[in-house]
């Protein structure tokens, strides 16, 4: 008798864990900016993937490691969609307080960066997907205007604290200011997040949140303007630094992209893009 009491207060102090474990509610994800079909589309990039991996001078000059492809695959959570501005001057609309969602253009390339922070630029010429050029981070220190999911969603989840609904995310370049913005459209107002080469230049924090108007004031005072607040203003954590990256090469097409204002690589060199072979 003893035996069958002890064997059962033992197999109720196991069961007791397992009980409880399943009583607490999984724990939800995090906003997702990867979930904003704007910002990320799964089935595009895919045939954005493929355009990269054709590309035979991205494993000529080392962007991609023909021996490990699959390397590359890393960009699936550093890849997204790059939108032009209608009107590359951003300054004046955000100091009028004009609505930025109506100054974002429907063009766009697509930004794939790898594992050791090079990007790969592809935009669609005449319905293909073609790589229009790359860039290597100039040294280990130097910032960068590439998109960093970390800081992002961390910014999102802010945001999702606050109870604010996120309507629309969407990023775009503004190259005469040497940065990249994520645009925010939420049910508590307008929000921007900055990843730009030239922090110091602009004043702006890589990965903070700001609204378009501490934004404006902010530029102001970098560029001439008279605005005295605090430079780094915002609600939201800031980055960790990364490295910088310059461009090294583009096709033909380049020419295309710059006319619907992709400029982000200067003084490109022309190639070709091959297929590669296997």
């Amino acid at each position: 008798m003893k035996t069958a009491v002890k064997a059962n207060f033992f197999a109720l102090m196991l069961a007791f864990p397992v009980c409880f474990s399943l009583a607490i509610p999984a724990r939800a994800a995090g906003p997702d900016a990867a979930a904003y079909p704007e910002f990320f589309d799964a089935a595009e990039f895919q045939q954005v993937r493929d355009a990269v991996f054709h590309t035979e001078i991205l494993y000529e000059n080392g962007v991609l490691d023909e021996a490990q492809p699959a390397d590359a695959e890393g960009g699936l959570e550093t890849s997204y969609k790059m939108f032009s501005l209608k009107d590359p001057e951003l300054l004046p609309a955000l100091q009028n307080g004009s609505d930025l969602s109506g100054l974002i253009s429907d063009e766009y390339v697509w930004i794939v960066a790898t594992a050791a922070n090079q990007s790969i630029r592809a935009a669609q010429v005449d319905g293909e997907w073609e790589v229009l050029g790359y860039s290597t981070p100039r040294s280990e220190t130097a910032t960068t205007n590439v998109v960093r999911l970390e800081p992002l969603n961390a910014g999102l989840a802010t945001l999702s604290a606050s109870q604010a609904s996120i309507d629309r995310l969407v990023c775009f370049e503004a190259p005469m200011y040497h940065t990249n913005f994520v645009y925010l459209d939420t049910s508590g107002g307008a929000f921007l997040v900055p990843f730009g080469s030239r922090p110091d230049l602009t004043g702006l924090e890589n990965g903070m949140l700001y609204t378009p108007e501490e934004v404006g004031g902010i530029l102001s005072a970098s560029f001439g303007g008279g605005y005295s607040g605090n430079g780094n203003a915002g609600i939201g954590g800031s980055a960790a630094q990364s490295s910088g990256w310059e461009p090294v090469a583009a096709s033909g097409a380049v020419l295309l992209a710059a006319a619907l204002g992709a400029v982000l690589f200067a003084l490109p060199a022309l190639f070709r893009r091959q297929s590669k072979q296997g």
